[in-house]
């Protein structure tokens, strides 16, 4: 049984590995494309070690974010949550857009379009950043708006079975709402209101209610919000991959039952 945990912790501690030097890759060419960017628009020039000092700041925040849930101050890792969630965002339509960028002006290079001399390379920059950024700030601003405006989808399932005295049955499903410090419990009241006005017969939660922290969720007390939801049948929770650490899971239970 030791050699077991010992071969998981070493096989967590390589895949940890793997996946810093992966993100921190991926990272490093993002923020390279976006300095090359700022020393062609800026006008005065960001001193290199504050930009990077900057960056990496910022593209280590939602790691370090969830390595200390639950273990440092609820403002630190408040900030870092926040941070963290918007900067996952940029990094990911980031790398696609400037891959394809980067692509785009190999070909042109290789198919004679523009020869080496005759693209302007501070104009290609400007020119592909500055669309870049306004792509990043338009899906940003449509992901936030979007994340805050619930969509209620209705679906009739006809299911050839006995239900006691109940000849149908309206049940409001739930999902991945990851409350936290992003969600937090404005966003409760809302699903609670909602849910309510549909007047469902059951209501059911399919899991990552959380994310990743317990600590928020407590201290909002998002569980009294969440004793508002109606339902004659009852409602009923799963756990999700990112509800609770092992250790939480009792306490969280406590508050949701």
């Amino acid at each position: 049984a030791k050699n077991f945990v010992l071969g998981i912790s070493l096989m967590m501690i390589v895949l940890f590995t793997l996946f810093m030097l992966v993100y921190g890759g991926i990272n490093g060419y993002v923020g390279l494309r976006a300095w090359q960017w700022l020393q062609v628009v800026v006008p005065l020039q960001v001193p290199s070690g504050v930009y990077w000092v900057g960056f990496w700041l910022v593209a280590g925040a939602p790691i370090v974010a969830r390595i200390i849930a639950g273990r440092a101050p609820r403002a630190l890792t408040g900030v870092l949550s926040q941070i963290g969630d918007y900067w996952f965002a940029v990094f990911f339509y980031a790398l696609l857009l400037l891959v394809a960028m980067d692509l785009m002006r190999l070909g042109l290079r290789l198919s004679g379009i523009m020869s080496v001399g005759q693209l302007d390379a501070r104009l290609f920059v400007g020119a592909t950043g500055a669309a870049i950024a306004l792509v990043l700030v338009g899906v940003l601003a449509y992901g936030t708006w979007r994340a805050r405006t619930p969509v209620i989808t209705d679906y009739e399932i006809t299911i050839d079975k006995p239900a006691g005295r109940h000849r149908e049955l309206t049940a409001v499903l739930i999902s991945d709402t990851h409350l936290g410090y992003t969600n937090g419990i404005a966003r409760v009241r809302e699903l609670g209101t909602l849910s309510n006005d549909l007047k469902p017969d059951l209501v059911l939660i399919a899991g990552d209610l959380l994310d990743d922290d317990l600590q928020p969720f407590l201290a909002a007390d998002m569980a009294s919000e969440l004793g508002r939801l109606e339902a004659p049948l009852g409602v009923y929770a799963i756990m999700g991959n990112h509800d609770v650490r092992t250790g939480e899971l009792p306490i969280f239970r406590a508050e949701i039952e």
